[in-house]
């Protein structure tokens, strides 16, 4: 423990994301000219008024006759992506074939004041913001990291055939590995920045490239930090998590012994974690909130019961008996949201103190936000779209349909 100077946490991070399959060959991007990836200036937020502390919520809303929860027609229904300021909507947008621009929430994402959008034909991936078309590339992609930085959009991709990534400046190739499969993703509510992040002042992301042989056995370790690429050693059998810490390099696994230990590898020394003896911890994943590194994972009691657990270098800090829980950046802090096993009955954790919201349906990582020390959060409202809470106020939005992501802004001064 010695060894181990950052606070250590687990706990649940639940989120699964399916990834289309095929067996497309890749491609080179094309890269597009200056002038196509600046058209993202010239959208249709433009002279639209913002407050000085704006709440954002995207949403997917459906025509009211259709059944969206079951969405036979998928991008063929009609639905249009909206986004509220304070639940005022300020944008809408068309989704379809026609404006390669996809009803499907993990499709969608906002960051900086705009809704970027990815789309994928039988070809090509388009990237979009606020349904303009600014870069597009050869192959079937989704969108692990995305970041704006300045007049830089970096983003990250991976292939939907299992392997491949690309990493993409303002829409031009700045870096490939064909074999290459990402760490992180737009889901991680603890980086809302997903698998392409800053930290220390650097621009990280991490990757492992699988077995030849096969079995999605990971092998092969590296970090690309600000264009410097660099293969690692994980001194652990089954990784689950790969990350770049302000300078360090981390590993969260287990070896094939292991049941109820978790191993966690900061620049080749390693640390062990215990969790309940006879229950198996799975789904480590690691974070960063302020000067500290956190764990996440699930402790399993049975196939259909798991618990919670947190952790420090001293040892046990606090164990959620049946609860989900997803981790926030709360300043230099930890927010939680947490909710039963079915997604009910959510509360908010501050670690040091519960509240109760006292609404029910919570089941997107990206439906909230810590901001101030206070969480925003999108709840799911049935059949009549989402309410948006803050500090026991509440505001109803009504859709048919559902909010993608909460985002909170403040104008600088």
């Amino acid at each position: 423990m010695k060894n181990f100077k950052y606070i250590i946490a687990a706990a649940l991070t639940v989120m699964t994301v399916a990834c289309e399959m095929d067996d497309l060959k890749f491609g080179r991007p094309r890269s597009r000219t200056g002038t196509e990836v600046e058209r993202h200036k010239k959208d249709s937020t433009a002279g639209v008024e913002v407050p000085d502390t704006a709440v954002w919520v995207t949403a997917v809303s459906y025509p009211e006759d259709y059944y969206w929860r079951y969405d036979s027609l998928e991008d063929s229904n009609g639905a249009v992506l909206e986004l509220y300021c304070n639940s005022v909507k300020k944008l809408s947008i068309p989704t379809g074939f026609k404006y390669r621009i996809s009803s499907y929430g993990d499709k969608n994402h906002f960051l900086d004041g705009a809704v970027y959008s990815d789309w994928f034909d039988g070809q090509n991936t388009y990237l979009s913001r606020n349904g303009v078309l600014i870069a597009s590339w050869e192959g079937r992609y989704m969108v692990k990291g995305l970041m704006k930085d300045g007049d830089t959009l970096w983003t990250l991709a991976s292939s939907r055939t299992g392997k491949g990534l690309l990493l993409l400046k303002n829409g031009v190739e700045a870096f490939r590995a064909d074999n290459g499969c990402v760490f992180g993703s737009v889901y991680d509510s603890a980086c809302p920045t997903g698998g392409f992040y800053e930290t220390g002042g650097r621009k990280c992301f991490c990757y492992y490239e699988e077995d030849a042989a096969g079995g999605f056995k990971k092998n092969n370790y590296y970090t690309w930090v600000d264009g410097k690429l660099e293969k690692h050693d994980s001194q652990v059998e089954n990784v689950d998590d790969m990350r770049v810490c302000s300078a360090h390099v981390f590993f969260v696994g287990r070896n094939k012994s292991d049941k109820d230990v978790v191993r966690v590898v900061m620049d080749g020394t390693q640390t062990l974690l215990s969790g309940t003896r006879g229950l198996s911890i799975r789904s480590c994943k690691l974070m960063e909130i302020g000067s500290s590194v956190y764990i996440s994972g699930i402790e399993y009691k049975d196939k259909n019961s798991r618990n919670t657990v947190l952790w420090n270098s001293r040892g046990l800090v606090k164990r959620f008996y049946d609860r989900d829980c997803y981790f926030y950046r709360n300043g230099d802090n930890v927010g939680v949201i947490d909710t039963n096993l079915m997604g009910h009955d959510t509360s908010i954790d501050y670690l040091n103190r519960r509240e109760d919201t006292h609404y029910s349906r919570f089941v997107n990582p990206r439906n909230a936000v810590f901001f101030d020390g206070k969480p925003y959060i999108a709840f799911d409202w049935g059949d009549d779209g989402f309410v948006t809470w803050h500090n026991g106020d509440t505001s109803y939005v009504k859709i048919n349909g559902y909010a993608v992501c909460i985002n909170v802004t403040v104008k600088k001064k």
